[in-house]
């Protein structure tokens, strides 16, 4: 079976969408929309929050993307690209940090370090956050001479699976 048909194959096309008294949804769109739309949405990824230094000739300092997350599995993505070059040498890395059963875990990145406009990195990284805990970025900065080099950063976090291990439906 197609995606498009898994999509398509229960919606109630001749019901009418809403009561042409009260204007209200119909029981049976409601029960579609609640009973296959809304766990396809809770599956879809959700952007948490996004970080952009653009021309940057300075490392970033520990930077929460988001200060308290909710509990679930993240992905985390970034660009960095050398937009100029160092004089003789640059050098640029980053570093992701987040909390998972009460341990602050840190992934360190590729040094990216070609001092060419052609040096950069892509990365993807899926974690595991504690609710109320950060997930937060850093990205070290060396230019020889200092100052001379810049670099593009583009983050993204998202929240791909929320626990909801903690909600009883009654």
């Amino acid at each position: 079976m197609s995606q498009l048909t898994a999509l398509t194959e229960n919606i109630p096309y001749n019901d009418p969408v809403v009561e042409k008294r009260s204007g209200l949804i119909t029981d049976l769109w409601a029960r579609y929309f609640g009973t296959t739309m809304l766990p396809r949405i809770d599956l879809s990824p959700q952007r948490i929050a996004s970080y952009e230094a653009l021309a940057s000739n300075v490392a970033v300092a520990i930077t929460a993307l988001v200060a308290s997350a909710t509990a679930g599995k993240y992905r985390y993505s970034h660009y960095l690209q050398c937009v100029t070059p160092g004089g003789v040498s640059s050098a640029f890395q980053v570093t992701l940090t987040w909390t998972v059963n009460g341990i602050v875990q840190t992934q360190v990145f590729g040094n990216v370090n070609g001092n060419l406009t052609t040096t950069h990195e892509g990365a993807e990284y899926t974690i595991r956050v504690d609710g109320g805990s950060p997930v937060s970025i850093s990205v070290t900065y060396a230019s020889n001479p200092a100052g001379a080099a810049t670099y593009d950063y583009s983050a993204l976090l998202e929240l791909v699976q929320a626990d909801y291990s903690w909600v009883h439906l009654s």
